[in-house]
């Protein structure tokens, strides 16, 4: 590799970046980017990632005798991009404008843009050097077009991944650009050969290279490829630079280095021991003899398969999913040396709230840190300061510097996805972890097929092991028509049909056989079959928010159920009230009966997410068969009380809401899917679904994985992401003030809109202060917030995308909840998305 001093005449008067009594030359930069991605590659095991990819898209290519040398050649040409990301900061404009270099006249042209020449200058050193290598035609063609792939992702670093379709013709305009002013390069010391390049011939001459595609699976792997470079160089450039800027060297990527101390607390804690300890002949079979079974079981299958990546724990609701999850990634950490993160990924916050609690438990509470959008930043203790290691702590949190995180399905799949310079920042942190991704069925069904793809290439190129896990668990494998996946339950059926499972909650689908229920039909028979009976801890869930309004309102005035406290909760209550009606659902006495008796909740869909509540009866307006299961799991969960029973009855069209969804068909309508949920074989449905599914996608339209498959093999990066996406509307965040209690503390709407406010206009806060008292003030601005698909036509303040609305409670509030129907009729706006509907 040429050093930048061997490519650049004089380089010591060329600046990187500056800070007070000190400048760091273009070389220094340089050198130091790519040793942090040295020293990051080996620790974690990425180096050996990348060799593997490369290995990949070489093998069918190439003459046996040159596989070795091409294989160097490429690794090589992969750490020179990130050697090289910025060689471009050699323009005379940038050192004017950016770094007011007292060594050049200060005079600028006003073309102080680096990267494209940065990418330009890769290329001109990259092809001069392959000339003289003596590779075959073939070796020659597959170089080039690696050169150019890793040429791109150099153009892009301070911006996003787009596609390469235009990227020939911007580099033919960049070099056109420096013909006409070549003493913007003039240190460049191959500028004459640089200039020997006819702009046109070097556009044909890259456009040969930008569209040749591999084909096959290795189309993936190349994108993969590609998108770990540009992690790599975008991550380092931002540790080098802080590292310069903050005399700050990061040594600590949160790696996991010593699995046996890291389990420690793990091994110690009662009630794991007691798990360890289960005598099965001492036992007569109960819930906690099952729950031991499955904890074990899933435990010793996956060490037997160890070598595999994608892993099914499927088990029912009630059965100890979490810690069996969390055994499995114990018994990983100890069995695979490889192995040195943990991620866990959940579709909501409650349920990354419940399971960072355990969490936090049976590792050291510091290890753990939950990373979404309401959560503050977790602080790094300064040896220096009482205040914190501000620097530190915000590096951790977008690089995802811990041993274990949790984080949500967006979060964490942007990270694999997305196209711009924050979401790739931790991909290069991402190899060799354990992820563990509860609910994966909640993602959108048209994407199944794409995601499994995904997740198996990630986890062949990155050495990742995937543990999916729900009660409704769809074998995704067989959409990608592999068999790569592992089953941790052998004999699953075996735990479903148990009478502790099976039988904990009764089915009752007798309305269903009248059609569609009237409200007023609804309400006598809750009031027949459950009031007259004296059940207390009723769940009523209706799947979209309209109904379970007009119900909500209409059994508040009906005198048959005075004696009943009647409560309403869905999305549109505020995250304060949600987290305050739960608790009291959940509170208990010391006799662990429950506090709060003779109740009825009219709740949507969002009583599904992960909420920790147990009631005796349910009434469910029937929807999709996986969402009949989460219901019944709030029902009964302890498995400790008799004659609890769901009712399912017919309300609302529900293809009206889930009209792009395969699943609808498959109902409790249809006699067929109806005893395959009480029976719970929800494989054989999952068969059905599967098959249709797979039709759906060979069709012609927006949603083919023909078009997937053309994105990739194109790379093209937007159009990969936007197709990918797990949320597709624009919506807006509006801010309503007004005054919450929070056990006994007042909480002044407009209050914290001042404190945020205030915080964001501070310029004498470093940015990363704010950063994390940004951080902070989320959870408490969350009490106010709500997406809204309708820009407000009236508002009083802005500040980035969120409006103030200071008339908004007396506008949009009805019962403190928000009245999403009315802000419609008032603001306009799109037709009503899926989640509008249901939570």
């Amino acid at each position: 590799m040429l050093k930048i001093s061997e490519c650049v005449e004089n380089d010591s008067i060329y600046y990187a970046h500056k800070r007070p009594n000190k400048n760091e030359t273009l070389e220094e930069h340089c050198q130091l980017t790519l040793d942090y991605f040295m020293k990051i590659s080996t620790q974690n095991g990425l180096s050996e990632c990348i060799d593997g990819m490369i290995r990949k898209l070489i093998k069918p290519e190439i003459a046996e005798i040159e596989v070795k040398a091409v294989d160097a050649y490429v690794k090589n040409l992969f750490l020179e991009a990130i050697y090289y990301h910025d060689i471009g900061k050699l323009n005379r404009d940038f050192q004017v404008e950016k770094m007011k270099n007292p060594h050049f006249d200060l005079i600028s042209e006003g073309m102080s843009e680096h990267s494209i020449i940065s990418s330009l200058l890769y290329i001109d050193i990259q092809f001069a050097s392959l000339k003289g290598q003596g590779f075959k035609q073939k070796s020659v063609k597959f170089l080039k077009q690696m050169i150019v792939n890793f040429a791109y992702m150099i153009s892009r670093h301070h911006g996003y991944l787009k596609d390469l379709n235009h990227f020939a013709d911007r580099l033919a305009g960049v070099l056109e650009g420096l013909k006409d002013h070549p003493n913007r390069i003039e240190g460049y010391c191959f500028k004459e050969r640089l200039f020997e390049y006819e702009s046109d011939r070097l556009e044909t001459l890259i456009s040969n290279y930008t569209n040749h595609t591999m084909t096959d699976s290795r189309d993936l792997t190349l994108l993969i490829l590609n998108k770990v470079l540009y992690s790599g160089i975008v991550a380092c450039d931002f540790y080098a630079t802080g590292d310069f800027m903050n005399q700050s060297v990061i040594d600590d990527f949160g790696y996991i280095e010593d699995a046996e101390t890291f389990t420690n607390t793990y091994f110690n804690d009662p009630l794991i021991q007691s798990i360890q300890m289960f005598d099965f002949n001492q036992h007569p079979i109960s819930i906690n003899h099952l729950r031991t079974e499955i904890f074990n079981e899933a435990a010793d299958t996956f060490v037997k398969h160890i070598d595999k990546s994608i892993f099914y724990l499927e088990a029912p609701t009630g059965s100890g999913k979490t810690l069996t999850s969390i055994n499995i990634a114990v018994q990983a950490l100890l069995k695979e040396p490889s192995i040195n993160r943990i991620f866990y990924v959940f579709p909501f916050n409650t349920l990354i709230d419940q399971t960072q609690s355990v969490l936090s438990k049976l590792f050291d509470a510091s290890s753990v840190a939950v990373v979404n959008a309401i959560s503050p930043i977790k602080e790094k203790a300064s040896e220096e300061s009482e205040i914190g290691d501000y620097n530190k702590s915000y590096l951790d949190r977008i690089f995802l510097h811990y041993p274990i995180t949790l984080t949500s399905h967006v979060k964490f799949f942007s990270n694999l996805m997305g196209v711009g310079r924050e979401s790739h920042l931790p991909l290069i942190h991402m190899a060799n972890s354990l992820v563990i991704i509860d609910e994966i069925q909640s993602y959108k069904n048209m994407i199944w097929s794409e995601l499994i793809l995904l997740m198996e290439h990630y986890a062949k190129c990155l050495n990742i092991r995937f543990i999916i896990m729900s009660a409704t668990l769809p074998q995704l494998n067989i959409l990608s028509g592999s068999n790569v996946a592992v089953n941790l339950l052998q004999d699953g059926s075996r735990y479903y049909q148990s009478p502790y499972f099976k039988d904990r909650v009764a089915v009752d689908c007798t309305m269903l056989d009248c059609g569609v229920i009237t409200l007023e039909a609804l309400k006598t028979h809750l009031f027949e079959n459950v009031i007259l009976k004296q059940k207390n801890r009723i769940l009523i869930e209706f799947i979209d928010k309209e109904s379970a309004r007009t119900f909500f309102k209409s059994l508040k005035v009906d005198d048959r159920f005075t004696d009943y406290a009647v409560e309403e909760l869905t999305g549109d209550d505020h995250i304060l009230f949600r987290e305050e009606m739960i608790s009291k659902l959940k509170a208990q006495d010391a006799l662990k009966q429950f506090i709060w008796q003779k109740v009825i909740v009219v709740a949507t869909q969002v009583i599904e997410a992960g909420v920790d509540i147990d009631m005796d009866i349910g009434y469910k307006d029937i929807s999709l068969i996986d969402s009949e299961e989460q219901f019944i799991g709030r029902i009964n969960r302890s498995c400790m009380r008799l004659g609890c029973k769901v009712f399912f009855f017919d309300y609302t069209q529900a293809k009206t809401i889930y009209r792009d969804d395969v699943r609808i068909d498959f109902n409790l309508r249809n006699l067929k899917y109806r005893q395959l949920f009480i029976d719970k074989q929800f494989g054989l449905y999952f068969d059905d679904v599967l098959k249709r599914l797979a039709t759906e996608k060979l069709k012609a339209n927006k949603n083919a994985l023909a078009l997937f498959q053309s994105y990739v093999q194109e790379q093209d990066y937007l159009k990969f992401y936007k197709h990918m996406k797990l949320i597709d509307q624009v919506t807006f965040t509006i801010f309503i003030p007004r005054n919450l209690n929070a056990k006994g503390v007042i909480i002044e709407g407009a209050v914290v809109w001042q404190q945020y406010k205030d915080l964001l206009l501070n310029m004498d806060k470093p940015y990363t202060q704010k950063q994390i008292e940004l951080s902070k003030l989320n959870r408490v601005i969350s009490y106010f917030t709500y997406s809204v698909h309708a820009e407000p036509l009236k508002y009083d303040d802005l500040i980035g995308e969120m409006y103030y609305l200071s008339e908004g409670e007396e506008m949009y509030l009805e019962d403190e909840k928000f009245n999403r129907k009315y802000y419609k009729e008032i603001n306009g706006g799109a037709s009503k998305s899926y989640e509008d509907m249901i939570l």
